[in-house]
């Protein structure tokens, strides 16, 4: 029988651009699984990198006597098409998507892919360790086989560094759109969640090791400091929308909690944060006016039983439009 010839359990597959600085960890840690790593596939897609990349991914997978593949495909920016490429390819019963600057535990899989049948999930989400940066937390208060998004605060952890049945994943109706430039998995995680209530969190493993890289200066990369053009940032959220709209037009019994939990989150973090950004005078406001827009287009204030002090104060100075009030109001949400 040749090596590889069972069909794995698992794909992992991880987006790389020029990622040759850290694809030896994130790789080795998929050597040092305590699960048998002749059941797991591993697809690495290089997204038009100009550094070797794509000879190293290779030559690792080799030298560490890994099942998979390298991909390489042109350049397109954004994550978004590498992981519809694995979707496309995966071979594994379940894809877990990691990014090619984290790394896994070593009883990531061993123990995800347990609790996965344990509870016939559709999706397993593994404890997040932050290295230089917080991780959700109340999420993994205890080890669930199964449980669903009004249960359990999955709307702390809209990434898609999680394991999905993957046939689950390409009936979603809902592939990666390149063209949104920040939280693409937004979309992609909230059709999952509206659409399932088998979703598995093991809390009792240290599974993905989440890390934010320091910067050449020396200082951390954070979210304020990466400033978009306004409509490139909003499009997230009108996709979200569209996405949560289309799950309560086909009648599924979370859409319409999800809706109102994301509009607590976005008031709550994303827009506070957008308010903090390195914006002039005019860009701010016109950040203020798209926010006022996608909040009568969405009906924020059908959601507003879901909502904290935080989440009020910011939907309250974006009402009254004041540059200034918003601005003070997302200092005080840090």
């Amino acid at each position: 029988m040749a090596l590889f010839s069972r069909t794995p359990d698992v794909t992992i597959g991880i987006p790389a651009y020029n990622a040759e600085k850290y694809l030896p960890t994130c790789l080795q840690s998929i050597a040092d699984q305590t699960a048998d790593r002749r059941r797991i596939e591993t697809i690495v897609v290089d997204d038009g990198s100009t550094d070797g990349t794509a000879e190293m991914a290779e030559r690792l997978l080799k030298d560490l006597r890994l099942r998979g593949s390298v991909v390489t495909r042109p350049n397109s920016g954004t994550p978004a098409e590498p992981r519809n490429a694995v979707l496309d390819q995966a071979k594994g019963k379940w894809t877990y998507f990691v990014d090619v600057d984290d790394f896994l535990g070593p009883e990531a899989i061993e123990s995800m892919t347990e609790l996965g049948r344990e509870g016939r999930a559709d999706v397993v989400v593994g404890k997040y360790v932050g290295v230089n940066r917080g991780v959700p937390k109340v999420m993994f208060r205890e080890t669930l086989s199964q449980t669903d998004a009004r249960r359990t605060p999955l709307i702390d952890s809209l990434n898609v560094l999680k394991m999905y049945r993957t046939e689950f994943a390409r009936d979603l109706g809902y592939r990666f759109n390149p063209r949104l430039r920040m939280a693409e998995d937004h979309p992609f995680a909230l059709s999952a969640y509206a659409r399932t209530e088998r979703v598995a969190v093991q809390a009792d493993v240290d599974c993905y090791h989440w890390v934010r890289h320091k910067t050449e200066a020396g200082s951390q990369a954070h979210l304020t400091g990466h400033v978009l053009p306004v409509d490139d940032f909003y499009a997230y959220m009108f996709e979200s929308f569209a996405v949560l709209a289309r799950a309560v037009d086909e009648g599924l019994p979370l859409a319409g909690y999800l809706r109102d939990r994301y509009w607590h989150r976005l008031l709550s973090f994303d827009l506070p944060t957008e308010m903090r950004r390195n914006r002039g005078p005019e860009d701010r406001d016109r950040s203020i006016a798209t926010a006022r827009r996608l909040m009568l287009a969405e009906r924020v204030r059908d959601s507003s039983a879901e909502f904290n002090l935080k989440s009020k104060a910011m939907l309250r100075a974006l009402e009254l439009g004041d540059r200034e009030m918003v601005e003070n109001v997302g200092q005080l949400l840090k």
